[in-house]
């Protein structure tokens, strides 16, 4: 019998690819997955494998994407990035499957801006729960349904360990961070100005010193600070069996990524962990998750 497992897989941008790593060797080492909870990226991600695409195939689909194409203008909405590209990719592996029809259960964080307060979705359409955990504020628009207004998850939840542990009661909690502990930072990657379209390099070094550019620059990295310092405090509390760091660090949430090489750094976080996620995995474990408490969340329901 599979050793069964629930994954929190956290917010981080571009970094998130690493999640499919992460996926592909807990397979690879017979485990199950049980459940994902996801934010932002880890939403994305989730819903993916949650629908019945295998790691490679998630990693095909993102290699196939063109990462630049958010980079380009915005065609609607508020944000300064362009969110069609990642909708239409979204309509043609999700399109209108609902959480019922998954093969997996799933669940990811959104806040709603109306409210001020952490919105789940475990119902209904999975592709407008996805466009709704990914709106990175400011970044991509917030998602609109039914008179409300939800942005990235992370905004409030960037490793939903707790949601996994509601999804799976009793289950062991693997959470996938994409920051490193505050003591092990030196600095916070910096985003590059990238040039999509034939323009000549002298051009887009003077764009780089216009305010606008080093406001977006800032605002990126002031994002990753945020992200980074809540998820310490929420894993703190909700307190995961196994906590996974990918080395990311090299990358900023919107850098072009190698994304063989973010996959590649996902298995290897595994690996470094194989035996505290054995351990986690033991009847002993199991045992004593019994008298471990579920803080109750609110707020689970589509309605």
């Amino acid at each position: 019998m599979k050793r069964q497992l629930s994954l929190a897989l956290g917010g981080g941008g571009i970094k998130g690819i690493a999640h499919i790593g992460v996926i592909k060797r807990l397979e690879e080492l017979d485990y199950s997955i049980d459940s994902i909870a996801g934010t932002s990226i880890g939403g994305l991600v989730g819903a993916l494998y949650c629908a019945g695409y295998t790691p490679d195939e998630i990693s095909d689909a993102i290699k196939h994407f063109d990462q630049k194409s958010i980079f380009s203008y915005p065609s609607e909405g508020s944000g300064v990035l362009n969110i069609h590209s990642i909708t239409q990719l979204l309509v043609s592996m999700l399109g209108d499957i609902t959480f019922e029809q998954l093969k997996i259960k799933f669940a990811c964080t959104t806040v709603d801006l109306k409210s001020g307060s952490e919105f789940i979705f475990h119902k209904f359409r999975v592709m407008d729960a996805v466009l709704s955990t990914i709106a990175v504020p400011g970044a991509f628009p917030p998602r609109k349904m039914n008179g409300r207004e939800f942005v990235d998850g992370a905004v409030m939840d960037p490793v939903p360990v707790n949601l996994a542990r509601w999804l799976s009661p009793g289950k062991p909690i693997i959470a996938v961070c994409l920051s490193s502990p505050p003591e092990e930072v030196a600095s916070v990657p910096t985003l590059s100005i990238k040039n999509t379209i034939s323009i000549p390099g002298p051009i887009i070094e003077q764009f780089s010193k216009l305010r606008i550019a080093q406001a977006f620059s800032v605002f990126s990295q002031s994002i990753d600070l945020s992200s980074r310092m809540l998820a310490e405090l929420r894993m703190k509390i909700d307190d995961p069996d196994v906590i996974l760091r990918p080395d990311v660090t090299k990358y900023g949430i919107f850098d072009t990524a190698d994304v063989v090489e973010l996959i590649n750094n996902g298995i290897l976080s595994v690996n470094a962990s194989s035996q505290e996620i054995s351990d986690a995995c033991s009847w002993l474990a199991n045992l004593k998750r019994l008298n471990k408490k579920t803080v109750p969340i609110k707020g689970y329901s589509n309605e």
